[in-house]
């Protein structure tokens, strides 16, 4: 499903200058960080050949046995201090359940992808190929993978989704799987901008094909079969936002808006493709890890069936 230039400029429903503002200011998003202790939480560094360094992995034990679940962290990959481990109680949601938790402090700015010209962002590989095999040594599992993306990394996360079988389940907490027409691929460079990235060392200049390739949007056929769950809010400040400051009708509450209309983008090119999956949108909540954890809450239901 390919949206013409002018849909998506006026779907995205800002100017060029707001978005860039409002992806910078998604990387202090209001959330009290917090560390969760006695959760079975351990850290471990993982050598990834393709990027050639060890990568910090927190592994959750959990109950065990059932499935793994790649948690991923936002635009900055954990790496400030902000992260699932830290911002949320998702280690105690997690904490009685048979499934193993993985979630990497790393990655700020990658999409998670596999980037063409910086062989230091190589998440696909680490992901699909150099992980498991780590993974099937140190925990028990049922041998079933799930993927969930928050913000940044939804696009990473629907992307791998799609792309590899390993992966059952998955969902897009607040992101935006969309890369290919010009408003989305704006929107994602000014966000690696912020944080000191030229997206397009990914998947090179505006219009070269990989875009197209690598937008779940355009490729919803690839989804069949498997379970999906997408989640946004509205941008209106409130519950289930953590905190709500006067500060917040800036930056998170424009880039909420901003993943709800990519969120729709993408469910109604599943839709379009008959590909049957779970969408849920807030009426409240802005850009906060207080949303994020509500969302994960809500998607681990939809999809930990088809994980069991």
């Amino acid at each position: 499903m390919k949206l013409s230039r002018l849909s998506v400029l006026r779907r995205l429903a800002t100017p060029v200058l707001a978005v860039a503002a409002a992806v910078t200011a998604m990387a202090v998003a209001p959330g009290q960080a917090q560390a969760w202790p006695g959760s079975g939480a351990e850290t471990h560094y993982i050598y990834s050949p393709s990027m050639g360094r060890a990568i910090q992995t927190e592994i959750w034990r959990n109950a065990g046995g059932g499935p793994i679940v790649y948690l991923l962290n936002g635009m900055q990959g954990g790496t400030d201090g902000l992260s699932w481990g830290r911002s949320t109680p998702a280690r105690q949601f997690f904490a009685n359940k048979h499934v193993t938790v993985v979630n990497v402090i790393d990655g700020s700015g990658s999409f998670y992808a596999n980037w063409r010209s910086d062989r230091s962002q190589q998440w696909e590989t680490y992901f699909t190929k150099e992980l498991p095999p780590v993974l099937n040594k140190m925990v028990s599992s049922n041998g079933k993978y799930g993927i969930i993306g928050l913000s940044h990394s939804g696009l990473g996360a629907m992307n791998m989704l799609g792309k590899y079988g390993m992966f059952q389940a998955g969902a897009s907490l607040s992101g935006c799987p969309q890369t290919a027409d010009i408003g989305t691929t704006f929107m994602h460079a000014a966000e690696d901008m912020s944080v000191g990235r030229n997206i397009f060392n990914m998947y090179g200049g505006p219009g070269d094909p990989s875009w197209a390739y690598n937008d779940p949007t355009m490729h919803p056929e690839r989804f069949r079969g498997k379970t999906i769950f997408l989640t946004a809010a509205s941008g209106v400040p409130g519950p289930p936002d953590d905190v709500v400051t006067p500060g917040m009708y800036g930056g998170p509450a424009a880039v909420e808006a901003i993943t709800k209309q990519c969120t729709q983008n993408f469910s109604n090119a599943l839709n379009s493709a008959g590909v049957r999956h779970g969408v849920y949108y807030y009426a409240n909540g802005a850009h906060t890890w207080g949303l994020f954890y509500n969302e994960l809450v809500r998607a681990w239901s939809y999809i930990s069936p088809r994980l069991s």
